[in-house]
């Protein structure tokens, strides 16, 4: 999937609720930078490697712009760019 996604230079969004250091979108990028991909643009969404305080789910998504609202903040500023087709069209 990932080489279909170089080849049409589609860019990309890795969203986890997990730490992004060494994470999902960590091993994206070092996919695109081992298949010299360096055109593809890349945005992260995750945990940053600090300390979060005690709350609410919904209040710690929030603090670090992992909501609903953000995601799509994020798309639109990254979709722009990207080809009207879809993947293999």
């Amino acid at each position: 999937m990932l080489n279909d996604i170089l080849s049409e230079g589609i860019p990309i969004l890795t969203i986890e609720e997990a730490v992004l250091q060494g994470g999902f979108g960590s091993s994206v990028l070092e996919y695109l930078h081992d298949k010299k991909a360096s055109h593809i643009k890349v945005e992260r969404m995750g945990i940053p490697d600090q300390f979060i305080e005690h709350g609410s789910v919904d209040a710690l998504l929030e603090e670090i712009g992992l909501t609903k609202a953000h995601v799509a903040e994020t798309l639109r500023d990254l979709l722009p760019a990207a080809p009207r087709k879809g993947i293999g069209s």
